[in-house]
């Protein structure tokens, strides 16, 4: 997926694209590493992403949780890099 981002960046799409970032969500600060995040420049906001190939119990918890105390879109993506990938759902925090 990161390969997908990087070519988003040089198409003028993204900035400032950056691997794995440590996120806490809850006041507990229960960490959760998003795969990437960049500055959309469509979107003029930051995003972070998210491959999905095997979904954990604690991934459920963690994208709920995500709502309530992400810092801002969080965008899931399943597929790859063979097949392509394709965003399956986008969690929008509430900030």
């Amino acid at each position: 997926m990161f390969e997908m981002l990087d070519l988003r960046q040089a198409a003028g799409e993204l900035r400032d694209l950056k691997g794995e970032t440590s996120v806490y969500l809850t006041d507990s600060r229960i960490l959760y590493k998003p795969d990437a995040t960049a500055f959309d420049i469509v979107l003029n906001q930051q995003v972070w992403y998210e491959a999905k190939g095997f979904k954990t119990p604690s991934w459920g918890i963690k994208c709920r949780l995500w709502k309530d105390y992400g810092p801002g879109r969080l965008e899931i993506y399943e597929g790859s890099a063979r097949d392509g990938f394709r965003c399956t759902k986008i969690v929008e925090a509430r900030t």
